[in-house]
């Protein structure tokens, strides 16, 4: 990844603490269906594909792949809140996060 496209998405990110003490996960903000508002760095990586950039638009991401795999997992029915589930051969969980929306990570992001 460019360091163009890292200057671009850290300026995107927000870090929490995980249940590991000595881990922080870096949270980026999506416009998701469904109410999912973040995804995990790892799962933005993952499922997006840089497009380059511009002088006026800076880093370009695709980020359909992304909303795909959001949409994947907003389909499957929650238990008590949480949909876990797996698409394109990668697990997911989608569970609910503390500003009222939805996070989509992979179980080792927890």
């Amino acid at each position: 990844m460019s360091d163009q496209m890292m200057n671009f998405m850290a300026s995107q990110f927000t870090h929490t603490r995980t249940s590991k003490p000595s881990q922080t996960v870096f949270l980026f903000a999506v416009p998701g269906d469904g109410g999912v508002n973040r995804v995990t760095r790892a799962v933005f990586d993952h499922f997006t594909e840089s497009l380059g950039s511009s002088p006026i638009t800076g880093p370009v991401a695709n980020i359909s792949p992304l909303m795909d795999a959001i949409r994947a997992m907003l389909a499957i029915e929650p238990d008590d809140g949480w949909r876990t589930g797996d698409y394109q051969g990668k697990r997911l969980w989608l569970i609910p996060n503390e500003v009222g929306g939805l996070t989509l990570m992979f179980p080792e992001d927890y």
